[in-house]
């Protein structure tokens, strides 16, 4: 029996979403840490379909919490500020901006309005 990792679910996924144009590839060419990285993206009537398509399921929560690292990622930033990896830390933030803004959102509507302003 082969046992198949779960990252290859997800690339096996990602590989059949773009080959629909449901998803396309973007690159970070002038970050130092993320190129070469794919970043996928979604037509913004992809996205709104996904979500009412999540809104209706039972996995909306799990998906939620699955954005959490973004806001650990923004709560890690202030320290890195005055440090040689600052722009490197900035600009990832930068490029995280959408995912950050929809983590505050989810957290938000969750009723956990302290979750967006914790730090490490």
């Amino acid at each position: 029996m082969t046992v198949v990792s779960p990252s290859a679910f997800v690339l096996d996924g990602l590989s059949s979403l773009v080959d629909k144009s449901l998803l396309r590839v973007e690159d970070v060419p002038d970050d130092p840490v993320l190129s070469g990285v794919p970043r996928f993206a979604m037509l913004e009537t992809i996205r709104e379909f996904g979500a009412e398509q999540l809104a209706a399921s039972d996995d909306e929560a799990g998906v939620r919490r699955a954005h959490e690292w973004r806001l650990a990622l923004a709560g890690e930033a202030p320290t890195r500020f005055y440090t040689p990896e600052a722009p490197t830390c900035l600009e990832r933030l930068e490029i995280e901006h959408g995912n950050l803004r929809t983590a505050l959102i989810w957290s938000l509507v969750a009723g956990d309005t302290c979750r967006g302003r914790r730090t490490p």
